[in-house]
């Protein structure tokens, strides 16, 4: 959850499989800029943490991102490259994700993205992939598509009644995409939403 105002990036995360002999853990994060020239890397403190008998245990920590914390936007999607580093006295465990510093705002009528005013230049994608039938899973086709989106000038795809595939988000990501993912429902026709209704 990134806090561009407080220079910081809260994570949330939760411990759970930990062998219930193991009373604590301890909890290191480190966040390394990935997809830009500028490098950038900061790493938390280590988090000592209670476990519970082998019970889940949510964990919070603030990472502090310094002053030179890079941001992303359309403009210049930079993104961190989050690790994750689990230790307790019978076992080790990593875990990795990807965030950008943003601040995502609705003043009025308009969107704001760090401040800077964002003007949706969009298009829309009704699942039309007729050789496979299906959206690809694969993260070079959805970089492709959306690469494609912005040398026309496109900064936003609303995804008709679905949603795509993780790889089309952390494409998204990548080349500074805004995105609408949709439930699979029309007012009216087809699944209502809440009812109990499968697809």
């Amino acid at each position: 959850f990134p806090d561009i105002d407080s220079h910081r990036a809260v994570v949330k995360l939760t411990l759970k499989g930990l062998p219930v002999s193991d009373k604590s853990a301890t909890v290191t994060l480190s966040a390394e800029s990935f997809n830009t020239a500028k490098r950038h890397i900061v790493v938390s403190e280590p988090v000592k943490v209670s476990l519970s008998n082998g019970s889940p245990v949510p964990v919070e920590i603030s990472l502090d991102m310094g002053d030179d914390m890079l941001l992303w936007d359309e403009f210049c999607p930079q993104m961190y490259r989050l690790n994750v580093d689990v230790k307790s006295k019978t076992c080790a465990a990593t875990a990795e994700t990807y965030f950008g510093m943003r601040k995502v705002e609705i003043r009025g009528s308009d969107f704001y993205v760090n401040n800077r005013h964002v003007q949706l230049r969009g298009t829309v994608e009704n699942c039309c992939f007729p050789l496979t039938g299906y959206p690809p899973t694969d993260l070079d086709s959805w970089l492709k598509l959306y690469e494609t989106c912005k040398q026309w000038g496109l900064n936003h795809v609303r995804f008709h009644s679905y949603c795509p595939p993780e790889a089309a988000f952390l494409a998204a990501d990548l080349t500074g995409i805004y995105i609408q993912p949709e439930g699979p429902s029309w007012p009216n026709h087809g699944v209502r939403l809440g009812k109990g209704e499968y697809i």
